[in-house]
């Protein structure tokens, strides 16, 4: 369910700032290029950027638990703790 959000988030908030970018031609150079205008394209894709991060990062707390869980039953070996 994180991956699903964290790809929902992602190419909602591009897709979106792709289309709102007062720059049409931003695609000929690079895509983060949509992240370097004072506007409201620009807000919302540095946004994305920094939402999509959180959602990838709380993604670590379940796997941190079920890498301690895999090596506390023995599922797990040669892990450094």
């Amino acid at each position: 369910m994180i991956r699903r959000t964290a790809k929902i988030v992602a190419i909602t908030g591009i897709v979106a700032s792709a289309l709102m970018t007062t720059d049409p031609l931003w695609w000929q150079l690079y895509y983060s290029r949509l992240g370097m205008f004072d506007d409201l394209s620009g807000h919302l894709f540095n946004t994305t950027l920094i939402l999509t991060g959180a959602v990838i990062a709380a993604l670590g707390i379940p796997l941190r638990r079920a890498v301690r869980s895999a090596l506390a039953e023995g599922r797990l070996t040669g892990a450094r703790s």
